[in-house]
């Protein structure tokens, strides 16, 4: 199983992450919703809260009791509460419109809940991709309701007309080999813990599982080079996509129309009923588009790995850009408490274009710094064994100590040998040296 692909099997997005809220992470917003009254809530883990963009332009953030929570999807219920996952926290959490937040411990070994949608009844459903991988429901009466899932892990989740959920599963390769040794599932999960398999296949890794009002399934399949839909009588349609894609989210509007963000080529993709597909190149390279939501107001909210805005992009086609808070962060010139300071923010604004310019010319030559180094070898050959090189090219940090602590784990899923204490600290000399933001 090659590198890119490694990297993408285990959730990509959740590959970027670290742990740390007190360091500056470069790392976008991992999740939009829009309320009623057309405020943008989103998540920023860097400030360890979630917070609100409002029509007037203002920001109001709401930190997080528990230190380094790590927000990661957000969900609207019916009342007005917010709910999020708070994935180093371990926690499911709610935000009152009052402002009051209750938070909500999730069992078992170092739980890592990273999705959220709350059903009709005010049932809280979550997926948790750590031993053991389930879906959970958090019932209005406060009780968790598990549901395990014994090959693999769910890999998207969205609702189902009767009360229970779709999902998307991938059972990984055990053993190092190629794509086709993966195998990828579509599967009802009804709330009294029925399930029902609509497909299962070798060579495949499905995501981003979308139901229209027709009863179809669309869905990504990074493995297979497209958008696919399954329809109620079995008929599977494939849109391709070109090799290199990778569809991080996906949504439908109310005309059926399918959005994408493709994270590897930069772009924001439109596919109509008929198959037709337009594609919305970003004017910058940012690490490419990480979340988006369709706006009520007609087109997309999207951010950016390694920016802290929201963009959008409207239904003319036009890119705009919001740099939340930046003339608050602008004179800042020490970061306490988790506070955002990349590329936009804080002291780091001033330095914007040398660091554009040192991470243009790291994507231009491709190579990594010092590459004859001892910290370069174990680079190329432990930790591209599940991580993208472009993103340790464009990545900047003030500490990568988190990110190491990641890579541990990920290096354990894929087999792959366990640094050494010595061979940790060669590593973290080298990208703090080389890949550190403050430096």
């Amino acid at each position: 199983m090659n590198g890119r692909f490694a990297g993408w099997l285990l959730l990509g997005a959740l590959l970027l992450a670290a742990a740390n809220a007190e360091a500056c992470r470069p790392f976008g917003s991992y999740a939009f919703v829009e309320d009623a009254e057309g405020g943008v809530w989103f998540t920023e883990g860097d400030n360890n809260a979630v917070s609100r963009l409002a029509p007037d332009g203002t920001v109001t953030a709401y930190p997080l009791p528990t230190a380094a929570a790590e927000p990661a999807d957000l969900a609207l219920d019916g009342a007005g509460n917010l709910w999020f996952v708070e994935m180093y926290g371990g926690k499911l959490g709610r935000l009152a419109p009052d402002g009051r937040i209750t938070e909500y411990p999730l069992a078992g070994h170092h739980p890592h809940p990273w999705r959220i949608w709350v059903d009709g009844e005010q049932g809280v459903w979550f997926l948790e991709g750590n031993d053991p991988a389930r879906v959970g429901r958090l019932d209005p009466d406060g009780a968790i309701r598990n549901y395990i899932i014994e090959r693999g892990w769910p890999t998207a989740m969205a609702p189902a007309a009767d009360g229970g959920v779709w999902l998307t599963v991938l059972e990984p390769a055990v053993e190092e080999g190629g794509m086709d040794q993966a195998a990828g599932r579509i599967v009802h999960l009804g709330r009294d813990g029925t399930r029902r398999e609509l497909l299962r296949r070798a060579g495949s890794c499905p995501m981003n599982i979308t139901p229209d009002p027709a009863g179809r399934l669309w869905f990504s399949d990074r493995c297979r080079q497209g958008i696919e839909r399954l329809d109620p009588d079995g008929t599977l349609t494939r849109f391709p996509l070109p090799a290199e894609s990778f569809v991080q989210q996906m949504a439908l509007d109310e005309e059926g129309v399918l959005w994408f963000i493709d994270n590897t080529r930069n772009l924001i993709g439109r596919l109509d009923a008929e198959g037709t597909l337009r594609e919305y190149p970003l004017p910058g390279d940012t690490g490419g588009p990480f979340a988006m939501a369709l706006s009520r107001a007609g087109g997309v909210l999207f951010s950016e790995t390694y920016n802290y805005n929201i963009n959008r992009l409207s239904p003319a086609g036009v890119f705009t850009e919001q740099l939340v808070n930046v003339d608050a962060r602008r004179g800042v010139e020490r970061v306490e408490r988790g506070e955002v300071c990349y590329l936009r923010f804080a002291s780091i604004i001033r330095r914007k274009a040398e660091v554009d310019a040192e991470r243009a010319a790291a994507l231009a030559s491709g190579k990594l710094a010092a590459a004859e180094s001892e910290g370069a070898r174990l680079l190329r050959e432990r930790c591209l064994a599940c991580h993208d090189a472009k993103r340790i090219l464009l990545a900047r940090k003030s500490d990568w100590r988190p990110s190491l602590g990641l890579m541990d784990t990920y290096m354990g899923i894929r087999h792959v040998v366990p640094l050494t204490e010595a061979e940790r600290t060669t590593l973290l000399e080298y990208l703090d040296t080389h890949y550190r933001i403050g430096r």
